[in-house]
């Protein structure tokens, strides 16, 4: 989905991860959520449950969105732009890194973040060689994992798994 600015920019919500979207729970609601995830509820469904509404932040221009149904709702800000929707770690926050190789070409995909502080924000890089993506790949996988920055990892090559992390049996003591 896009949703354009009227500054020109089109606000994408095309991934996951996103430094641009956020999504809103109503104050009042709070409490029922917490009550649900303490049951062990599954934590997605109850956040679907409770989200009042999605909110976005335009990059360019730092226009909000709300999103609430079909409706957008539009605030503008009365000062400089501020990436407002980052994640609270900033530059710390672990990110996902996916590598996608298919018919002769390739990207590779990390970051997503609009955080000042942060060196890997909005890195989606585009690969004509099999061996070019995989060595960046296998390069940022290792960085990310020693900076303790890494949530989880995949490549594919022609629709295969060449790597994924955490290991399938990472939760039964491996």
């Amino acid at each position: 989905m896009k949703i354009s600015c009227s500054c020109g920019y089109d606000i994408a919500d095309t991934s996951d991860e996103l430094s641009h979207k956020a999504e809103l729970i109503a104050d009042q609601d709070w409490g029922d959520l917490r009550e649900e995830l303490a049951r062990h509820v599954d934590p997605y469904a109850a956040l679907r449950r409770h989200t009042a509404a999605a909110v976005y932040q335009c990059p360019d221009c730092g226009r909000l969105v709300i999103q609430r149904g079909r409706e957008l709702y539009w605030f503008t800000p009365e000062g400089p732009v501020v990436p407002l929707l980052y994640s609270a770690r900033g530059a710390e926050w672990p990110r996902s890194l996916s590598g996608l190789w298919f018919s002769g070409r390739g990207e590779l995909v990390w970051g997503s973040s609009s955080a000042p502080d942060d060196q890997d924000s909005d890195d989606l890089r585009n690969f004509s060689s099999w061996e070019e993506l995989k060595e960046l790949y296998d390069h940022t996988f290792e960085r990310l994992l020693a900076a303790g920055r890494l949530r989880s990892a995949l490549i594919t090559r022609d629709g295969e798994v060449v790597h994924s992390w955490p290991p399938e049996d990472a939760g039964a003591g491996g």
